[in-house]
């Protein structure tokens, strides 16, 4: 989400060529890095530097919730509710159906399989909104498609649930 997701983001709004840029100035990026480092020296961070890294990794979820909760404001209905239906359908119905049909192509059987279904079924991640946000992608669409997500979430994935545990 933090590199593919910024990359369409910004190529959608700034122009392909500043695309890549816009990509390398995400803070996670340089997160994502630093981690590498890190477990690739196989150091272990000092609690002055480890604790607010923790304090703010925890923070992120409720940040991010705020901020779409402050965009469902602004905006209650969606400008186009059926647009807003065919994407929350396709992210919560079209995606476990693709993963249905790619999981015996990519050997995956049991466990993983139902792990790997399970997870296409989730709702389209609050980052998504940020991320319209950031870069003025249709921010109102985005964040419809978030919020129906997670309302339908429930009753999509325990229907999903439910078929896998039948053996389906």
């Amino acid at each position: 989400m933090y590199t593919v997701g910024t990359f369409l983001a910004s190529s959608g709004h700034h122009g392909g060529r500043a695309a890549p840029a816009r990509t390398g100035a995400v803070p996670a990026v340089w997160g994502l890095v630093a981690a590498a480092l890190v477990i690739w020296a196989g150091a272990e961070l000092p609690k002055a530097v480890f604790r607010p890294v923790e304090l703010l990794g925890a923070a992120a979820i409720p940040s991010m919730l705020l901020v779409l909760g402050m965009q469902f404001e602004k905006g209650a209905r969606p400008e186009r509710p059926g647009l807003v239906a065919v994407a929350s359908a396709l992210a919560l119905v079209g995606s476990p159906i693709i993963g249905f049909l790619l999981a015996p192509a990519l050997g995956l059987t049991g466990l993983a399989r139902q792990a790997v279904l399970v997870e296409s079924a989730m709702p389209s991640a609050v980052i998504t909104t940020i991320l319209a946000l950031e870069f003025d992608v249709a921010p109102r669409f985005v964040t419809s498609v978030v919020v129906v997500t997670t309302l339908a979430s429930p009753v999509t994935v325990s229907i999903l649930i439910a078929l896998l545990q039948s053996g389906f």
